[in-house]
C-alpha cells in the first residue's frame, strides 16, 4: 500500500468519525427530534383554529377545554406534541449543560 493512499483512508477515517460527532452531539439530535414533532405537529393540527377556539372559552374553562381536546386528540398528534415538549426541556438542558462546560475551561488569551 502506498503512503498516499494509506494517508487518504486514514483522513476518510478521521472525517467520518469528526461527521458522526457532529451529527451525534445532543444538542443535533435533540433539535432534530423537536423540528420533526414540530413538523407533524403542524401537518395534522391547524394551530389557529385551536388558539382561537382556546380564547373563545371562558376563562374559569380552559383546563377542562385543553383535557378535553388532548383526550379526544389522534395519537400521532399526542405523540408528536409529546416529543416537542421532552425535546424542547432536553435542549435547553443539555445546552446550558454545554454552556457552563464551555465556560469552565480555561482561557488561551
Amino acid at each position: 500500500m502506498s503512503k498516499n493512499i494509506q494517508q487518504q483512508s486514514i483522513m476518510r477515517r478521521i472525517y467520518y468519525t469528526f461527521a458522526l460527532t457532529i451529527l451525534l452531539h445532543p444538542l443535533v439530535v435533540y433539535g432534530s427530534v423537536f423540528m420533526l414533532g414540530a413538523i407533524v405537529f403542524a401537518d395534522l393540527v391547524h394551530v389557529a383554529m385551536v388558539w382561537q377556539n382556546l380564547l373563545v372559552q371562558p376563562v374559569g374553562s380552559v383546563p377542562t377545554f385543553v383535557l378535553t381536546i388532548l383526550s379526544q386528540g389522534e395519537i400521532v398528534t399526542l405523540v408528536s406534541l409529546f416529543l416537542m415538549i421532552i425535546s424542547a426541556f432536553m435542549l435547553t438542558r443539555v445546552g446550558f449543560t454545554s454552556l457552563q462546560a464551555h465556560n469552565q475551561q480555561p482561557s488561551f488569551y
